[in-house]
């Protein structure tokens, strides 16, 4: 059996498991024992690199989560926990493989009294170069001529995705005396093969991506949180950073081609660094109201939703 032959199979195993929910690893030894899970990928994913190769996952603990053990086809790696102390700890991990094949995951946590929870479970697929996907052909719907009105077809879902709206466009780092350290990207988002998740994706500089699941708010809209102090705590990394972010959308099937730009376009400051008292520094450009003077004076000027605009010295 060649190759494709084998990435077709692995693609259909893939399609017929992808309604099923990663697995819980929870166990039964009572309540306080330590739990973990998969956020993405979920089960049955399909990968077409160069696309981002994201793993989310939690784990649970009200006695802290200490360490994460991640197993990817059977290869065991130990994960620092990003903070010993918290009941609920986020897990953002690169699965670092673009080989075609079906890859299983398998994740579990222990707590700071050395507790192991149960193994979370799930798996992504990526296809082979030699597998073509073709899409099925349209079928043309069939009118019957009668003397009633007949009846057309709803219209399907669009693919539509966009970013409605960034909360702030400077966020701090090392103390929140300087102004908010994080930043809320809202967007909206609709797929005629339905979605299964909305992440956002984010990186310093132009550096690795990390990423967030974002959460439905209603009404087609999505909103995932940048949280400097979830990442850095109180420690200042930086003095300023540029925040690039992307909004991309995983369909049911497990086509993640829906994706936003990747937007370089919000500041982050060390609160304090070269500023007075921790106070944060005043932005002339805050002052010209319309776009013309705004732009004149080499500033930006930043559609914050529909209606509103500001002007904000470039970053």
């Amino acid at each position: 059996m060649n190759s494709k032959k084998l990435s077709l199979i692995a693609l259909m195993l893939a399609i017929l498991c992808g309604c099923s929910p990663a697995s819980d690893g929870s166990n039964s030894f009572g309540s306080d024992s330590p739990r973990a899970w998969f956020d993405a990928p979920l089960p049955g994913t399909i990968l077409w690199p160069p696309n981002p190769c994201a793993i989310v996952a939690h784990g649970a603990s009200p006695n802290g989560v200490a360490v994460f053990e991640l197993l990817i086809n059977g290869q065991s790696s130990s994960v620092p926990s990003p903070d010993t102390a918290a009941s609920l700890v986020t897990l953002n991990r690169d699965c670092a493989v673009t080989e075609p094949g079906t890859y299983a995951l398998q994740l579990r946590a222990q707590d700071n009294k050395g507790n192991w929870s149960g193994y979370a479970e799930t798996f992504f697929v990526i296809p082979g170069e030699d597998v073509e996907i073709v899409p099925p052909q349209p079928v043309d719907p069939v009118l019957t001529l009668t003397p009633r009105p007949t009846l057309t077809p709803a219209p399907s879902v669009p693919d539509e995705l966009s970013v409605t709206e960034v909360s702030t466009w400077v966020v701090y780092v090392g103390d929140s005396s300087c102004g908010s350290m994080e930043t809320v990207v809202t967007a909206r988002a609709t797929a005629s093969k339905g979605i299964a998740a909305v992440v956002l994706f984010y990186n310093f500089n132009g550096g690795e991506f990390q990423s967030v699941g974002m959460n439905p708010i209603g009404n087609d809209l999505y909103r995932g949180t940048i949280s400097m102090s979830a990442m850095f705590g109180n420690s200042i990394p930086f003095d300023t950073a540029i925040i690039g972010y992307q909004v991309v959308v995983q369909q049911s099937d497990g086509d993640t081609s829906l994706r936003t730009p990747v937007n370089p376009d919000i500041e982050a400051k060390a609160c304090g660094s070269g500023n007075s008292g921790g106070q944060p520094p005043v932005d002339a450009c805050n002052a010209f109201t319309d776009q013309r003077t705004c732009v004149a004076n080499n500033c930006n000027w930043w559609q914050v939703n529909d209606t509103t605009f500001i002007c904000q010295s470039k970053p």
